[in-house]
């Protein structure tokens, strides 16, 4: 996450009085990093020092990656102000099913709720339906995406390669140490 923040830095530097955003053209890769639970890394990480460290770096890379195509999908299950102090940040916002209205505030702003995002209405009997909230727009929206199950990955991986797929666990693959991934590389 530091070399990210740092190639945030970069990336800004040398678009500086040449582009004011991040596009294809730019020759630079967009970049996504996904925390698969934010709070693991920046809340309960018992080491203090790599707990600090992790939060300047995403504070770093969610609030100047936008222009230079670096974006944070943060995923977390405990919305809370002591969990993520900085989800201001965060220019979009999904809350799925919550269990308190509270919380709906929490996640996608003081008085959203109050505008119709019922994220604590959503039933356990409708996966993917979500509500969204982005910066420099009032409203929050109603959203649905797919709900996939384990079976229906089962299905895929026997659709893409013609065989049915193993119950196995899923293979760890180290990250390539050293490997510049400024350029084309995937991230």
């Amino acid at each position: 996450m530091e070399w990210l923040a740092q190639e945030v830095k970069r990336r800004a530097e040398s678009y500086r009085g040449r582009r004011r955003m991040w596009t294809a053209e730019s020759g630079d890769p967009f970049i996504l990093l996904v925390v698969d639970e934010l709070a693991d890394v920046i809340a309960y990480q018992t080491d203090k020092n790599l707990r600090d460290r992790a939060t300047r770096a995403v504070q770093a890379i969610t609030s100047q990656g936008r222009a230079p195509g670096v974006c944070v999908l943060g995923l977390l299950q405990d919305p809370r102000k002591e969990i993520i102090a900085f989800r201001h940040l965060f220019s979009t916002r999904i809350a799925m099913r919550l269990d308190e209205p509270a919380q709906v505030d929490m996640v996608l702003g003081d008085g959203v709720r109050k505008r119709g995002a019922a994220a604590h209405e959503i039933s356990e009997s409708t996966p993917g339906v979500a509500w969204v909230k982005e910066d420099g727009k009032r409203e929050p929206v109603r959203a649905r995406t797919f709900h996939v199950t384990d079976d229906h990955l089962t299905q895929l991986v026997g659709y893409l390669t013609g065989r049915p797929a193993l119950p196995t666990s899923a293979e760890v693959v180290d990250f390539p140490a050293g490997r510049d991934m400024t350029r084309g590389g995937a991230a």
